[in-house]
């Protein structure tokens, strides 16, 4: 027995930065189960068709090759991935770089190497989905390091606020890590229930005058 309601997110568009493999393919296979339109992107082209024949048809899922660190390719791939299937309600960062090893062994280059796929692809996705996202209504979910959250990612997202958002009583608030550290979700617009239940919310934070060039 499933927890989800059938068909959940019928007639969804979904983007799964990172989806070709692991617990990100999971998120982006469970929502093709629940009716969404799902687009998996990773830097290996054949994973990223393995993948999307994993989750559907032609008409259902779209494999895509991009590097989230290269900003105008994440942004082609979601130029591509709304022509196909419209505008996007669901968002997931998951790309992720990693070496299992005590900063003193860390080279610099790793270090630059884990930073910039984990912060800065996170928010090459995010930007880059912009104004391609339905509104009211859509989500993003970053999935990555806490400590990206807490020193970088969180103050870049806030400037991902809608100009609008001062006359909207539903701000919405740029993501912390929630208890298990690695997730964090909240709603672009609509009702916040739609947003993961261990997810702290921290206060509403005023929108930008003007979006920053």
């Amino acid at each position: 027995m499933s927890a989800f309601k059938d068909a959940l997110f019928d007639g969804k568009t979904v983007f799964v930065a990172g989806g070709t493999s692991g617990i990100n393919l999971g998120i982006a296979k469970r929502l093709g189960e629940l009716g969404a339109r799902v687009a998996v992107a990773g830097r290996n082209p054949e994973k990223a068709a393995a993948a999307a024949a994993q989750i559907g048809g032609a008409d259902k899922a779209m494999g895509l090759s991009c590097d989230v660190r290269d900003y105008d390719a994440v942004r082609a791939a979601m130029v591509s991935v709304t022509e196909a299937f419209g505008p996007l309600d669901i968002v997931v960062s998951g790309a992720a770089g990693n070496f299992l090893s005590p900063a003193s062994g860390l080279s610099s280059n790793a270090f630059r190497t884990v930073v910039d796929i984990d912060l800065n692809g996170t928010f090459n996705v995010f930007r880059g989905s912009y104004d391609l996202l339905r509104k009211p209504g859509a989500s993003l979910i970053a999935i990555t390091a806490g400590q990206a959250v807490n020193a970088r990612l969180r103050g870049a997202v806030r400037r991902l606020h809608d100009p609008r958002a001062r006359r909207s009583r539903r701000t919405p608030a740029p993501p912390r890590p929630a208890s298990t550290n690695w997730f964090a979700c909240w709603p672009w617009s609509g009702d916040r229930k739609a947003s993961a239940s261990t997810a702290s919310r921290p206060a509403r934070s005023p929108a930008p005058k003007a979006w920053p060039a």
